[in-house]
């Protein structure tokens, strides 16, 4: 199966005959498929089986990398021990050996040897074993975002200590604006206070005493 050997869904489906255009979402889809899934779970444990990958040997080569000592690589007079006599740990902390041909000392006329070693990055790998260990936790901070209800409650804090400040003058002028938070009659509705007398409802007059009497 390709993509157990790739991990590229656009990809596998694109040489499998798909239209490169809808490759992704058809390799979305296939992959939701409980039998397809099936067969790449498989597939994979197979292959980590052929290749002893486990999560002990994994942890292990992290191990090394992380706790790479650079000294170990030079014997006690200073001088770079053969490769044939790293150990598994030296060997696997070291990234690259570069061998650089070069006069190292001006006008003697020999040509010397250099070796350039390269480590594995230390760092990296102590911070995946602190996280798999839970040693590290990340703690995400938010700073400068502001929501909505603080923003409406800073803006009327804000406007609350602008009127306390003014005041003064605005009791003078006649102008002090009333609170927003409380809500004013209906443009067309009327106190019934405030309404003339003769808006007011009278109750029907009574009828005459002797009305029906005739009757």
């Amino acid at each position: 199966m390709l993509y157990a050997r790739t991990l590229n869904g656009a990809e596998s489906a694109t040489r499998a005959g798909y239209s490169p255009r809808c490759a992704a979402q058809k390799a979305v889809k296939l992959l939701q498929e409980p039998k397809v899934r099936a067969l790449v779970d498989q597939v994979q444990a197979e292959q980590r089986q052929r290749s002893s990958l486990t999560a002990d040997r994994i942890l292990e080569e992290l191990r090394r990398v992380g706790l790479s000592d650079l000294r170990q690589v030079f014997d006690q007079h200073g001088n770079l021990r053969p490769i044939h006599e790293w150990d598994d740990s030296t060997a696997a902390g070291i990234a690259s050996v570069e061998v650089v041909m070069k006069n190292a000392a001006a006008g003697d006329g020999k040509v010397d040897r250099v070796l350039k070693i390269k480590l594995w990055d230390k760092t990296k790998a102590l911070n995946d074993l602190a996280r798999h260990f839970a040693l590290l936790t990340d703690v995400v901070q938010v700073s400068g975002d502001v929501t909505l209800s603080q923003r409406i409650a800073l803006a009327r804090a804000r406007g609350a200590q602008l009127l306390e400040t003014r005041a003064p003058a605005l009791l003078e002028a006649g102008t002090v604006p009333t609170s927003s938070d409380t809500p004013g009659p209906e443009p067309d509705a009327q106190p019934a206070a405030a309404r003339p007398a003769g808006d007011e409802l009278e109750p029907p007059p009574a009828p005459p005493a002797d009305a029906g009497a005739g009757d």
